[in-house]
């Protein structure tokens, strides 16, 4: 109770979570555990998570992203039609054979020398359990009004944010419609864009380009109310009577792209944080009047 007198009280309630879980063992000899998300044809065998022993279930998985290539990083010949022809540069990371400018580049995280970048680069990119969440609830009364307000937070995870792997990212044959993002993707016009080009080559891949900070604080609620006085309603044959006006889902700050940071389609501890097509959470707005007889 922050302050109380006798026309006025404010007071507030708060908690927080600390979430944390560790795989203490699998089967015998089993240092870890992949898990596969089926939500495209394209993707249906392709690994998303990982779980390890001594580590926290459900990481996110897949490569690690360094921008688009460069025309600085190839060695470029032009024949007598003009036609230009890219050969990477030696240190140069190479993922598949015909990459040019503005293809997605990964980091070679196995050191390989030959740069060649394969199955065993793809590594942990995020994490879709928070470190913490919690609610703040303020409660304010002022002579027969009454008002709530509710807040809302999660801090720490991650959230796959799939949809920008196909509406920021078309592929050599799909015609879709694409999120206003695509306009800065790599083009002759953009070079230093990092949104990979039209067609790209190997740009079909779960990496750390699509893994957004997925923390929020939103103003879940509001209600204000209005409680009438007690001597007038027993008039009418009334104990209590309160009219009220309400809202949910008000606002969300927030760094994530997508409709909602709130969001996990793959319900399981293995799949967390997961965005394919969810529906975000709706505002919604309500007056009433409650009634005792």
């Amino acid at each position: 109770t922050n302050i109380q007198n006798k026309n006025f009280t404010w007071s507030s309630s708060f908690n927080i979570a600390f979430n944390k879980n560790k795989i203490l063992s699998l089967n015998y000899g089993q240092e870890q555990m992949t898990s596969y998300i089926s939500w495209d044809q394209k993707f249906r065998n392709q690994i998303a998570y990982v779980s390890r022993v001594g580590e926290s279930a459900g990481k996110m998985y897949g490569f690690v992203y360094d921008g688009t290539y460069k025309e600085e990083d190839f060695n470029i010949t032009v024949n007598e039609n003009g036609k230009k022809t890219y050969e990477l540069k030696p240190g140069v990371p190479k993922f598949k054979d015909g990459c040019q400018p503005g293809d997605p580049k990964y980091k070679n995280i196995d050191g390989s020398e030959d740069n060649l970048i394969t199955d065993n680069d793809r590594t942990v990119i995020g994490n879709g359990h928070p470190l913490h969440t919690g609610g703040f609830t303020n409660n304010f009364v002022y002579k027969n009004w009454d008002l709530n307000i509710f807040l809302q937070w999660s801090y720490g995870n991650d959230v796959f944010n799939v949809n920008r792997l196909v509406m920021e990212n078309p592929g050599a044959k799909k015609q879709l419609n694409q999120f206003a993002s695509y306009k800065n993707r790599w083009s002759e016009s953009n070079p230093t864009s990092n949104i990979p080009r039209v067609r790209a080559v190997g740009a079909d891949e779960y990496s750390s380009l699509y893994v957004e900070d997925g923390s929020f604080l939103k103003l879940k609620t509001i209600s204000l109310g209005y409680n009438f006085d007690t001597k007038t309603l027993k008039r009418i044959g009334l104990s209590a009577a309160r009219v009220f006006v309400s809202a949910e889902n008000i606002a969300t700050i927030t760094g994530y792209s997508g409709s909602d940071p709130e969001v996990s389609t793959r319900h399981s501890v293995l799949t967390p944080g997961f965005d394919w097509s969810a529906y975000p959470r709706a505002f919604n707005a309500s007056l009433g009047v409650n009634v005792t007889f």
